[in-house]
């Protein structure tokens, strides 16, 4: 793709009738198959958080955690996104995912829970917009949530490093399987050349790294926050690669463009439809446990990136350090041998409390990145009657609570 292109320079199209977002969960970049990259325009990009509560919202939304404050499952955005908020719209969990939708935002329209009621993808009429959040490589890997009675039984089950890695890769493999079989289905109905599909992850996940942790979450580093991010369909060309680097709230501004909807949005991210950004600052915040500590010890951090690295910033109490340690070497996934070394406690140690953290040669200074970031992070305000409550057991088995 040549610099300064754009993806609607690359088709003949000036708009298109359908969007199609497929969210492979806990999807890092250097683990995506190749057979991925090969459908369209492929990039790396850096997910708006490291922790799915805060990561879709912003998917959805366009803009950053620190800005929507949607922090976890039991917060709730004031209203419905506008790139779901349609006649033809679903947000389709693959019957995986158990904990309300309602986190994405309801109001006089129908909730997501209904929105997903028999709304698969052959069932939608143009136009339309098709979300679906696979399991992707989510914990527990190659296997239903519902399989194992918590994280804990599956990694004491599961106890070898390599087989679980094994794992990991065959359920993104059985993710794109679904993603292809998406892309067919569009071929099918003779809707593919009309649609925008993008494919892309909420976050990373971490194989053993920093001390032998498994999931997402925390630390913030490059394994949880570098995602792949696909777009094709929509008469786009195939086998394409491109340099810059992408941010997940690009995916808002981008579906609407392409859908001919060019009215201001107040979001984050770019409109790579319409204008392709040079080298930026990407954002990517997480601060779990913010509500009432429900989801584990409290991890705080914002962080910037470009294509040469980033720096990570902690925003956190210093009281809630030796928590945070504690559940990194106690906690639903922590390492799955149980040896505890000097030398993997400091790795696990040092990106949690250095602050700022610089990882690889960010081509950018810590006074640049200082002037983007936000200094503090703040909880929205909401209606306790009208927060959602967030399914304790799936989130068990899903390694969120110990």
């Amino acid at each position: 793709m040549e610099k300064g292109a754009t993806l609607s320079s690359l088709t003949e199209l000036s708009a298109v009738d359908n969007v199609v977002i497929y969210i492979s969960d806990s999807l890092r970049f250097d683990a995506v198959p190749q057979r991925v990259s090969d459908t369209g325009i492929f990039a790396k990009a850096v997910a708006p958080s490291t922790y799915t509560g805060s990561s879709v919202p912003s998917l959805m939304t366009g803009v950053y955690p620190a800005q929507h404050r949607i922090w976890g499952f039991d917060n709730q955005l004031s209203s419905t996104p506008g790139l779901l908020d349609r006649k033809n719209s679903a947000y389709d969990v693959n019957d995986i995912w158990d904990w309300p939708l309602e986190m994405l935002g309801i109001d006089d329209r129908p909730t997501f829970e209904e929105l997903k009621k028999e709304r698969r993808l052959a069932d939608l009429n143009e136009p339309f917009v098709y979300v679906l959040h696979d399991k992707g490589g989510h914990l527990p890997y190659g296997y239903h949530p519902t399989e194992f009675e918590s994280i804990k039984e599956y990694l004491r089950e599961f106890n070898d490093p390599d087989e679980l890695r094994n794992l990991y890769h065959s359920s993104v493999e059985k993710s794109v399987d679904m993603f292809n079989e998406i892309v067919e289905t569009l071929k099918d109905r003779n809707i593919y050349q009309n649609t925008l599909v993008i494919f892309t992850s909420d976050h990373g996940e971490l194989l053993g790294e920093y001390g032998g942790r498994w999931g997402h979450g925390s630390p913030m580093v490059p394994e949880l926050v570098e995602v792949p991010i696909l777009f094709c369909g929509a008469g786009l060309p195939t086998d394409e690669s491109v340099d810059t680097l992408i941010s997940g709230t690009d995916i808002v501004p981008t579906s609407l463009s392409a859908l001919g909807e060019n009215k201001p949005v107040a979001t984050d991210g770019c409109d790579l439809w319409s204008s392709w950004p040079e080298e930026r600052a990407i954002r990517s915040d997480v601060w779990l446990g913010s509500s009432s500590g429900r989801l584990g010890a409290q991890y705080v951090a914002t962080s910037a990136w470009d294509r040469g690295g980033g720096y990570v910033f902690h925003r956190k109490p210093l009281r809630s350090f030796l928590k945070t340690v504690g559940s990194q070497y106690l906690g639903a996934t922590a390492p799955v041998s149980r040896t505890y070394s000097l030398g993997g406690l400091l790795s696990t140690m040092r990106p949690l409390i250095q602050s700022p953290f610089k990882y690889k040669q960010p081509n950018m200074s810590v006074s640049d990145v200082e002037e983007i970031i936000p200094n503090m992070f703040e909880t929205g305000q909401y209606d306790p009657e009208q927060r959602a409550e967030p399914d304790k057991e799936q989130l068990r088995k899903l390694g969120y609570l110990s």
